[in-house]
């Protein structure tokens, strides 16, 4: 979460392949457990700033506590979506793949990038009734994140933030277990497989845009 103890709301089953670690051993406790202590004051000052600015896609590199008690290092992609923080972890191995992933990354976070003069900063909460979060409130551009099983050929939506509901009008709960391509309306699928497939086989970072649609069409009445 975006508190100043970053409490653990959700983490995939791969953590255990990374850190040895269950989920539920982790859920609810401070991510700053789990770092290095040498690296924890580097690790809050990219929490805060992240939170304060609304970042997206901010690589870092940070040793990990394992299972073990033991330290790994591990790339960090670190991504405010609006009322939490995704960190995407992996371990580091210095090759290609982190390479490019060190390039994307800059493009990626000036695509999200938001300046609060930019009239569209707020443009979706002046267009649909679902945002109604007071000025105050409403620092962080409205996203939502879904996490999909990049093992699956659907890329079944395995947990999605609260956000996605002010956004699309849908519960968070509802869309789990769906396919994210469920999610594409038809005119735009080509283009996203071939660019989430891409992202699947290089373990790069993808951005991706496209129109959207219900998926609970595909519901039997």
């Amino acid at each position: 979460d975006l508190s100043s103890e970053a409490h653990v709301l959700y983490a995939s089953g791969s953590i255990v392949d990374i850190l040895g670690h269950t989920p539920d051993e982790i859920i609810h406790r401070p991510m700053w457990e789990f770092f290095h202590p040498d690296e924890v004051p580097l690790a809050r000052r990219l929490h805060s700033r992240g939170v304060t600015l609304d970042k997206a896609a901010v690589l870092a590199y940070c040793r990990f506590k394992n299972n073990e008690d033991a330290y790994v290092s591990c790339e960090c992609c670190f991504t405010i979506v609006f009322d939490v923080m995704v960190v995407c972890t992996s371990i580091y191995r210095r090759g290609s793949g982190s390479d490019a992933r060190a390039t994307s990354a800059p493009v990626v976070r000036k695509l999200f990038s938001s300046n609060p003069k930019d009239p569209r900063y707020h443009m979706l909460s002046h267009l649909s009734a679902k945002f109604n979060l007071s000025p105050t409130e409403q620092t962080h551009e409205p996203r939502a994140a879904l996490f999909l099983n990049r093992f699956t050929r659907t890329l079944t939506i395995m947990y999605a933030t609260s956000a996605l509901e002010q956004i699309v009008g849908i519960n968070s709960d509802d869309m789990k277990g769906r396919s994210f391509y469920y999610c594409i309306q038809e005119h735009c699928l080509g283009d996203a497989v071939r660019c989430l497939e891409g992202a699947k086989e290089n373990d790069s970072i993808a951005y991706l845009r496209f129109w959207f649609r219900d998926p609970r069409l595909e519901d039997h009445p």
